[in-house]
């Protein structure tokens, strides 16, 4: 539920500011006593230039963040984050589930194998 809030919270905040640009520009010719800026955003949205701007400026100012978090994680690992690989490791070797079969009901069962969560 939350990824879902926080991706309605982007994409309003995306179309709020490209609402009010739109509006802005297309509004008044000379807004007080400022240098026009009249259609300015209505001829720059249909340019290549702006949207590789647009996408360039969003990379480059995530690209530190994500350096970061990779720099910690891998270098100076917290014991969340170890105990995280370790369970991603434990899954893809398929130690993380355990079948077995019960003869008394005649019934197969797998049980997940969580011992290491509570220790």
């Amino acid at each position: 539920m939350q990824t879902v809030i926080h991706l309605l919270a982007i994409l309003g905040s995306i179309g709020v500011y490209f609402s009010f640009a739109l509006f802005y520009n297309g509004l008044c010719d000379e807004c007080f006593g400022l240098p026009s800026n009249y259609w300015v955003m209505q001829h720059m949205i249909v340019t290549p230039t702006f949207w590789l701007v647009q996408w360039l400026t969003m990379v480059l100012a995530l690209l530190p963040r994500f350096l970061w978090v990779c720099h910690s994680r891998w270098l100076f690992p917290r014991d969340v984050d170890r105990a995280v690989r370790e369970h991603k490791m434990r899954v893809a070797r398929g130690e993380a589930f355990l079948a077995s079969w019960s003869r008394s009901t005649s019934s197969s069962s797998i049980y997940r194998y969580v011992k290491h969560f509570y220790q």
